[in-house]
């Protein structure tokens, strides 16, 4: 997942706008390990407007098995900024991950 110029953009090539100023919160589950599926779904949640999930997104990877860091770059070339809060990363098995940034 990337997000540049006010849009995110998915795997195979699926976009989804955003609006400028406004908090949207991000919902990322996948699964990993030996019930890894290769596969994540994203859930996207932008005030007044219908919630948006996109599910069965190919890794990156595909023998992306376990998560060792999670990073947030900023890559403009030109002055911009971008606000975090809320990060949560949570285990809900030993091998299932979610991670919630709002």
């Amino acid at each position: 997942m990337r997000i540049t110029g006010a849009k995110v953009h998915l795997p195979e090539g699926r976009t989804l706008e955003l609006p400028e100023n406004q908090w949207v919160r991000f919902e990322i589950e996948c699964a990993l390990g030996s019930d890894s599926t290769g596969k994540w779904s994203l859930t996207v949640k932008i005030p007044g407007q219908p919630v948006r999930t996109f599910k069965d997104l190919p890794f990156a990877t595909p023998n992306f098995k376990t998560l060792t860091g999670v990073w947030f770059i900023g890559s403009a070339t030109t002055a911009t900024s971008y606000y975090l809060d809320n990060f949560v990363l949570n285990v809900y098995s030993e091998e299932k991950v979610v991670i919630v940034e709002n």
